[in-house]
């Protein structure tokens, strides 16, 4: 054991930029990741709330902020470990990477939007919400361009409604 200990003692690395960046990257991360999961967990809760989405707290500026944040974290997790690595411990970033990949085109995030478009598609609230809040990043929420806004809800006669972007 002490041999082992000597080796790690000697490879060791002082703490630098990066890592300080990594660690305070994966706290962002995991405060958002537990701060979603409790809103929503708060939200689902409340009887009052049955049978509707929830766009209160983050999850009013992203629809899946617990998503960002398990992102965010992972990301934390690379750039802090990635100051010790030497060659073919780069294979490393392949794990933010992959969890990215995961959440926002496999199982993640297309699954869920699918169960809620089943649950709420139709719904001109839900279809306003879905137009105006990010899908992953927490930002502000957009201005409004749904077929209807820019006609304040009415359609004129043979005129088609507008895209939605």
């Amino acid at each position: 054991f002490a041999a082992n200990a000597n080796v790690v003692a000697r490879d060791v690395v002082p703490l630098g930029v990066l890592d300080i960046i990594g660690f305070t990257t994966w706290v962002i991360g995991f405060g958002i990741e537990v701060i979603s999961d409790k809103q929503k967990s708060w939200f689902n809760a409340d009887p009052k709330n049955k049978g509707h989405w929830i766009d209160v707290g983050l999850w009013k500026f992203s629809r899946h902020p617990n998503y960002f944040g398990e992102m965010v974290l992972w990301l934390g997790i690379f750039l802090s470990a990635c100051s010790t690595f030497v060659w073919g411990q780069w294979a490393c970033a392949v794990s933010p990477v992959f969890v990215v990949l995961l959440i926002s085109f496999i199982s993640g995030i297309p699954k869920l939007e699918a169960r809620a478009d089943v649950k709420w598609g139709g719904n001109p609230e839900y279809e306003k919400y879905k137009r105006t809040t990010s899908i992953l990043l927490i930002l502000p929420v957009y201005a409004d361009k749904g077929p209807l806004a820019e006609t304040n809800g009415s359609i004129q006669e043979g005129e088609a409604p507008s895209p939605v972007v």
